[in-house]
């Protein structure tokens, strides 16, 4: 019995230490043989904290999907699709975006970016080619991620909080040649700041006291802000996630075995160059260009156009040759309207693509412009502001002039302009075109006619007695102008104001007694009006005086106005020529791998040590138990058998006391 027990406990304490080991020693190097070729499922980490993810791979009313569960769908501004050796693509030709719709994503210490991209040729040297970006006008980015052309260097930047002139920025050390797929990602982990070209990683930085600045804006794809900083070039699977991806998935990204959904491999492409997407023409004549690329040869191209019913009015045939030519068709529209317009490409395989629709509009309408104010009468105040309207179906831009067309001023279209017209006779002029060049005018005779004194109504000096030698003198104007004030007929004091209509003065140390204040205003016509105060104070003070919170002066032209601080909010970006590449930090990835590989291990060897404690305390107490039953034997033996002798249990050693 007791050799059973004792085998028993050998036996489990085996079992468990087997267990340890093979935890310990095989399932590591299990995982290190599986790791390099694992292909993630779109059930695995990949796809987790992802914040936007557009595949570009479909359009549809003017939108492209978000294909996370955020549902932030992307507003595209005059883009298209387009095939290429990784699927479809977004294009971007300079001129249009991706605004990403409700996007207010929070920017704190981790994201990561991530997307495929392919410089275009037409880019200029000036070009910033901005792939991700909130900034808006008026304020800072919390990130932008772009491309500098000039160099071709990838560029990651992340505003700080409260600060309104630097950025923390790190750039790669590797330059992008244009006509080439890249896959870029952009990462922040708590101060790190790190850019990986083709999964490998090519610039990092190492940020001091990095605090974000939280945008909470709207992202916009292919711009800074919708006017600025546009990219040339085509991009594909763009994401951003809201945590730092790690290595693993990082190389995962940028194999291009694991973009899904691959469409269109070996297609032809073509590009649309002009007239661009959603333009329009005032001339019937329009040259129709595009650019058409392929690995094999070319064969051909097809134009077609659609009237605004959508029936096919003309077609041509162009032919090819290479592997890329620009080829145009010309054709003369029949009659204003919109259309819509597009190629059909052939290789000499037979592969065809057909470009995207495009539209476009043949428009001679002239805008219509509606001076609203000033009206074509005599006025007999001073007019301040120029309010107008203009409408059109391709409205572009305005302007005004305030002499009858010599010189013109800029103008927000639909929007009130500050304006001053004193006394005398006017004509105004203002200005619309529309995106074909059509341009139309409208002009305003009137007259100003002002000879009516400034009415001056008073808070402070009234005709009574104050109790107190410090008085804030406080008057206000009817109209807009200027005013200054004498005490007791010493020297003229100008007031001060911030619209020219409340005018203040602090005066100290006035004397016990009768005072006389003499105000004077003068409206911005010249018109002036004089007034005098009489007021008494009954407070024990000093001498009489003006205190120093104003300027002494003779009349209006001494006016002090309040001093006002002008901060300038510019949004443009520093100037890139400025980057130092000392100050980037720059890393080798060699022994990244082996890092990752060390964790795991230690890991499983903490698990298996874990065990194998167990299984030893397992077995101390399986032998604590045998010792003890076996003590218990023991002592049964030593007593013998017992029996029972007149109601007592007596031991079978002591029987021989009985008789």
């Amino acid at each position: 019995m007791m050799n059973k027990i004792w085998v028993s406990a050998f036996v489990v304490m085996g079992v468990f230490i087997a267990i340890a080991l093979f935890v310990s020693f095989y399932l590591p190097s299990l995982e290190k043989v599986s790791k390099p070729g694992i292909k993630l499922s779109p059930g695995d980490t990949i796809g987790q904290g992802l914040e936007l993810y557009y595949p570009f791979d479909n359009v549809a009313n003017g939108i492209t999907p978000d294909m996370s569960n955020s549902g932030r769908h992307g507003a595209v501004t005059d883009g298209y699709l387009a095939n290429t050796i990784y699927g479809r693509a977004m294009q971007f030709n300079g001129q249009h975006f991706v605004n990403v719709t409700g996007s207010d994503i929070d920017v704190e210490n981790v994201f990561t970016i991530s997307t495929w991209i392919k410089l275009d040729n037409g880019a200029s040297v000036e070009d910033f080619n901005v792939i991700l970006s909130d900034q808006f006008p008026g304020n800072w980015p919390s990130v932008m991620f772009y491309v500098i052309n000039s160099s071709g260097n990838v560029n990651l930047k992340v505003h700080k909080r409260n600060d309104n002139e630097n950025f923390s920025f790190v750039v790669s050390n590797v330059s992008l040649t244009k006509g080439t797929w890249y896959n870029l990602i952009g990462k922040l982990e708590g101060n790190n700041l790190s850019i990986y070209v083709n999964g490998l990683l090519k610039g990092k930085k190492v940020l001091q006291d990095l605090v974000p600045y939280n945008n909470n804006k709207q992202f916009m794809v292919g711009s800074s802000y919708g006017n600025n900083l546009f990219l040339h070039g085509a991009l594909n699977e763009l994401r951003f996630y809201n945590r730092a991806l790690t290595e693993e998935e990082i190389t995962y990204l940028a194999d291009s075995d694991n973009i899904p959904g691959l469409f269109g491999v070996g297609l032809p492409n073509v590009y649309l160059l002009s007239p661009l997407p959603g333009s329009a023409v005032r001339t019937a004549n329009v040259e129709f260009r595009g650019n058409f690329t392929d690995d094999l040869l070319l064969n051909n191209a097809t134009f077609y156009i659609w009237n605004s019913s959508e029936s096919m009015i003309h077609s041509a045939n162009v032919l090819l040759a290479g592997t890329s030519q620009v080829a145009s068709v010309s054709y003369t529209l029949p009659y204003t309207g919109d259309y819509k317009w597009g190629f059909k490409v052939t290789d000499s395989e037979g592969n065809s693509t057909f470009s995207p629709n495009a539209t476009l509009s043949y428009d001679l309408t002239l805008p219509l412009i509606t001076i609203i104010n000033p009206l074509n009468i005599s006025h007999n105040d001073s007019i301040t502001s120029l309010q107008f309207s203009a409408s059109d179906a391709h409205l572009d831009s305005c302007w005004y002039s305030l002499n009858n067309g010599a010189t013109n001023n800029s103008a927000t279209c639909n929007q009130q302009v500050s304006v001053f017209a004193t006394n005398g006779n006017y004509n105004w002029a203002v200005y619309a075109n529309d995106s074909a060049g059509n341009v139309n005018f409208s002009k305003v005779a009137f007259s100003v006619t002002d000879d009516t004194p400034p009415v001056i109504d008073f808070d402070v000096p009234t005709n009574r007695t104050y109790l107190s030698s410090t008085l804030l003198f406080k008057i206000t104007l009817n109209e807009k102008g200027d005013a200054w004030f004498s005490l007791d007929g010493g020297d003229s004091v100008d007031m001060n104001t911030s619209d020219n209509k409340t005018f203040t003065y602090r005066v100290s140390d006035l004397s016990r007694g009768s005072h006389v204040a003499a105000f004077t205003a003068e409206d911005l016509q010249d018109n002036s009006a004089d007034v005098n105060v009489v007021f008494s104070v009954n407070a024990n003070t000093g001498t009489s005086g003006t205190g120093t919170s104003g300027t002494t002066g003779s009349g209006p032209n001494n006016n002090n106005n309040n001093n006002s601080t002008i901060v300038n909010n510019d949004p443009n970006l520093d100037d890139t020529t400025n980057l130092n590449v000392d100050d980037q930090q720059y890393l080798d990835q060699t022994g990244g791998d082996a890092e990752n590989s060390g964790v795991d291990s230690l890991f499983w060897i903490i698990v298996g040590l874990v065990l194998l404690s167990a299984a030893i305390v397992v077995t101390i107490v399986i032998i604590l138990i045998v010792h003890k039953n076996r003590q218990q034997v023991q002592q049964t033996q030593q007593q013998g058998p017992q029996y029972r002798q007149g109601g007592v249990v007596v031991s079978g050693n002591t029987g021989n006391n009985f008789r």
